[in-house]
């Protein structure tokens, strides 16, 4: 956890090596998708999905490019809402 201006938000560093904070996550068909912003440059975003494996929770990231493209359209119309 970082403050930031009296508010406390969640952070996470990604496998780049890059801190995090956790701007929104969305459900679809099941499964859990966040979308992250670079701490130090919020023009530097990018999506993960959750996965469960052995009863803990992890960070993907999308490999698949029809994912990728489905994620960005579902916070696209979440975001402009």
């Amino acid at each position: 956890m970082i403050e930031d201006e009296n508010a406390l938000v969640d952070s996470i560093v990604l496998d780049d090596g890059i801190r995090y904070i956790i701007v929104d996550k969305i459900d679809i068909n099941g499964t859990t998708y966040t979308l992250f912003s670079n701490i130090n440059n919020e023009e530097d975003i990018c999506f993960r999905k959750t996965v469960t494996e052995n009863g803990k929770n992890y960070y993907v990231g999308l490999d698949d490019e029809n994912e990728v493209n489905k994620v960005i359209l579902y916070f696209g119309s979440k975001l402009s809402s």
